[in-house]
């Protein structure tokens, strides 16, 4: 998509997390089976760049309208896209705010990935994203939005990712490597 869909009610968009039960589980990497076709790299980067950007706008905007749906349009004013304002460096892309039953709020920390694939589709994370959940823990949160052109809908991890991994709700696995030449 070009540009991003108006999020309709916070509370239609949520889903839970995918679970898959300890018997189910498995180690494989789920490489791709037949011979290999060339990729154009810098397309599809391009394409992703674009899609996270999409999806980054998406989340703020929903955000903004949680916020004003729970009577607080002064935290919905103050929701910030961290990775545009700051950088995309901090691990998260949205500042955000939650705010608990007795009215006390709390700054979040909201990393976004998106597809325009299905719920199980797997995603990219960073070092300093994984870091990040592990460091934030209690104000972080990962968005995992999919179907995003389409019917988009997203399912929220709450705190360290790795959490998660070990309550069957995502497989981290590690799938790039740093190589630095000369160094032994």
């Amino acid at each position: 998509p070009r540009v991003v869909p108006t999020p309709p009610s916070s509370s239609n968009l949520f889903v839970p997390a995918p679970h898959t039960p300890p018997e189910r589980r498995s180690n494989r990497t789920n490489e791709p089976a037949g011979p290999r076709i060339p990729i154009d790299y810098e397309e599809r980067e391009r394409r992703n760049r674009e899609l996270g950007t999409l999806g980054e706008k998406f989340v703020v905007e929903l955000e903004r309208r949680r916020l004003k749906e729970k009577a607080r349009p002064d935290l919905a004013d103050r929701v910030e896209w961290a990775a545009r304002e700051r950088g995309d460096g901090l691990g998260y892309d949205v500042a955000s705010w939650e705010v608990d039953p007795s009215g006390s709020e709390r700054e979040t920390h909201i990393e976004v990935k998106t597809t325009n694939q299905g719920i199980y589709y797997p995603f990219f994370l960073t070092a300093s994203e994984l870091e990040a959940s592990e460091r934030l823990n209690a104000t972080y949160r990962l968005y995992r939005v999919f179907g995003f052109s389409r019917d988009p809908h997203l399912f929220v991890l709450s705190g360290s990712l790795r959490q998660h991994e070990t309550r069957g709700a995502v497989a981290i696995r590690p799938r790039i490597y740093e190589v630095r030449p000369g160094v032994g």
